[in-house]
């Protein structure tokens, strides 16, 4: 049975954060270049006392994107330090909901954040059906980049999208894993700064990006190979999405 460690506690304590990794064999500009097909994953940045710390969304709605829940978790924030940047231009937020029931331990993790003004995009659809083990996924983010071999060690902010299998279910995460093996065509995991970012199947949303584990109880999760990532549900959460935006 694979080990797994949870890490999602710092994926948004830090200011300087990081993102997905690759397969040694995807050329990194071929990450760059997929980004350029999903526009709707945007950048959000929190501004604090201690610094700007900044993750990833998804437009669902001309005035709503999605994230994860626990980049917002815990301190009241005010929405003015909540900054949605979109094909470089900037949006304020007005406000934003967690998922009531968001913990670290059963997940829930997401959030909406609704902004002031309104951004025209062709949103992607809600993956609706629960058969989602097994699909080819398309998944990103804002942030570093990095390799299976190093694990994730550099970062830029930029869009970078890749592909994976989705291999199984862990409570209500679908989870990917950077295989050396048997790999997809951009074989790729999300990392800590790509939490919010999404999971797509067939240009549907799926998965929002919420954390990353280990591939033994002893290991520490770098996103080297056999490292997984984990991508909330969407499937399980279309009511509460939709009474949210």
């Amino acid at each position: 049975m694979k080990y797994i460690t949870l890490f999602i506690v710092l994926l948004i304590l830090i200011p300087t954060l990081y993102a997905g990794t690759r397969h040694g064999v995807v050329s990194d500009q071929s990450l760059l270049s997929n980004g350029n097909n999903y526009k709707c994953i945007v950048q959000i940045w929190i501004d604090k006392p201690d610094g700007t710390y900044k993750a990833s969304g998804v437009l669902i709605s001309k005035d709503a994107v999605i994230t994860s829940g626990h980049i917002l978790y815990g301190e009241k924030i005010d929405p003015e330090k909540i900054t949605i940047i979109y094909l470089n231009k900037k949006f304020k937020a007005v406000s934003y909901t967690v998922h009531k029931d968001f913990n670290y331990e059963t997940n829930n993790d997401l959030a909406i954040i609704k902004i002031f003004g309104f951004i025209e995009e062709d949103y992607p659809e809600l993956y609706s059906r629960s058969d989602e083990v097994g699909k080819l996924a398309y998944l990103g983010g804002y942030g570093a980049n990095g390799t299976g071999d190093v694990g994730y060690n550099n970062w830029d902010f930029k869009l970078r999208v890749g592909t994976n299998r989705i291999e199984y279910i862990h409570g209500d995460l679908l989870m990917c894993t950077l295989s050396k093996n048997n790999i997809t065509k951009y074989e790729f995991i999300t990392c800590p700064g790509d939490s919010g970012g999404g999971l797509f199947i067939d240009k549907k949303l799926a998965g929002i990006n919420s954390s990353l584990f280990s591939a033994g109880p002893n290991d520490k999760p770098t996103g080297k190979y056999n490292n997984t990532s984990g991508h909330t549900r969407i499937s399980q959460h279309i009511g509460w999405i939709k009474d949210n935006i």
